[in-house]
């Protein structure tokens, strides 16, 4: 059994042989995200943003909630706390495209006001 080549030569466990000096490939890293999660009723949608693991469901569990957004108001549709989205993105969250924009907006409005 020694001498038979690296292929068939398997460790109990593993489902295929891995080349020699190759790290070994792990995907246990599920990033903190800031989404929208969606609280309003039907027809009249209401998004709460959150922070909130990777894996959840976007309606699922969550970390922290820091702002929301109404979608039906025409000016001033959302709030967010800045100074916790600063906090999180620093720590490594990813913000999605809508809520990245929300940021954006949210600093060029502190920004304004100074």
């Amino acid at each position: 059994m020694a001498n038979l080549p690296l292929l068939f030569n398997k460790e109990p466990g593993r489902s295929a042989p891995e080349k020699r000096g190759a790290p070994a490939k792990r995907n246990d890293f599920m990033p903190v995200r800031i989404r929208l999660k969606r609280v309003g009723a039907r027809n009249t949608p209401v998004f709460r943003v959150v922070v909130a693991d990777g894996r959840s469901p976007r309606d699922g569990k969550f970390i922290e909630e820091i702002g929301t957004y109404l979608p039906g108001q025409k000016d001033n549709n959302f709030k967010l706390n800045l100074e916790r989205a600063d906090y999180w993105v620093s720590q490594g969250a990813q913000p999605s495209d809508t809520v990245a924009s929300f940021i954006r907006k949210a600093r060029r409005a502190a920004a304004a006001a100074k």
